[in-house]
């Protein structure tokens, strides 16, 4: 799986944060202490395996939303969590705008996870650097 795009909106500090990536090569995220670095790997924690890496709501007053662009060997595919008033949304699909159904968020993160990978898995091919 290759990450092609992160879009963060209300997550954090970051309002409305698009990322991309390249097709190729390894990805360094630099800059200041507080300027986001960390929350752009939160995301993408938080989008894949639903959990918080540092705690706390990651929302601003009850609002958020992460959209990763994913490729694999099946081709595009968007992934999306929100979470609004207290109800966390998965959706999967090759179009945000015709997302698959879901039942329940556990049903929607068993086939996350079967297209993607787990969170464990995503996290142990990070790697950080204080430097």
């Amino acid at each position: 799986m290759k990450l092609r795009r992160l879009l963060l909106a209300r997550y954090r500090a970051h309002e409305g944060t698009e990322v991309q990536f390249p097709p190729d090569g390894l990805v360094l995220v630099t800059g200041e202490n507080g300027s986001g670095k960390s929350c752009l790997l939160e995301a993408l924690a938080w989008l894949l395996g639903g959990e918080r890496l540092r705690g706390g709501d990651p929302s601003r007053d009850g609002l958020t939303h992460v959209v990763a662009q994913l490729q694999d060997e099946g081709g595009s595919w968007n992934a999306q969590r929100s979470r609004e008033g207290g109800r966390t949304r998965l959706l999967l699909g090759a179009s945000i705008d015709a997302p698959l159904q879901f039942s329940t968020t556990t049903e929607g993160q068993r086939a996350l996870e079967q297209r993607a990978g787990t969170l464990d898995a995503f996290l142990y091919a990070c790697v950080f650097s204080r430097e």
